[in-house]
């Protein structure tokens, strides 16, 4: 929390001379652009995404192959081949499918609650800046 915190305090003081020119919110889409931690919890939901909607798909199709040197038949060896898929009722796959789904909503909720967090914090570091920057206006207007 320290980290996002000095990350948040480095980003607005390096912007310190252009802010006049931007608003709160553009500092807030910075943080979020450049917050490290932000970037991988982003990562992370996409490939959670991709891992849950992946294994809802149809197992791979089997293939085997018999050799049968015995028995009654014309040719001097005889071989079968087979080639098995399996499946479930479609109703499984429904069910699969909604709690793929709710599973999914849970970590982009998870996601926006940390996004959330850290914007706060970033907020709450620049408002508190800006306090102190006019304060030192206030104060450098009074000793003058």
């Amino acid at each position: 929390m320290l980290k996002n915190i000095l990350f948040a305090g480095c980003l607005f003081v390096l912007s310190w001379p252009g802010y006049s020119q931007t608003s709160l919110d553009e500092l807030l889409q910075l943080v979020e652009q450049n917050n490290p931690e932000l970037q991988a919890l982003a990562t992370a939901l996409e490939g959670k995404k991709f891992e849950l909607q992946s294994g809802n798909n149809l197992p791979d199709p089997e293939v085997g192959v018999f050799y049968l040197p015995f028995g009654e038949h014309n040719t001097a060896g005889y071989t079968e081949y087979q080639i098995t898929q399996s499946f479930e009722f479609p109703v499984v796959y429904g069910s699969r499918k909604t709690l793929i789904r709710e599973q999914i909503n849970q970590f982009e909720l998870g996601y926006k609650s940390r996004r959330q967090e850290i914007l706060l914090s970033a907020k709450a570091f620049a408002l508190e800046l800006i306090l102190i920057s006019k304060k030192l206006e206030i104060y450098t207007s009074r000793t003058e």
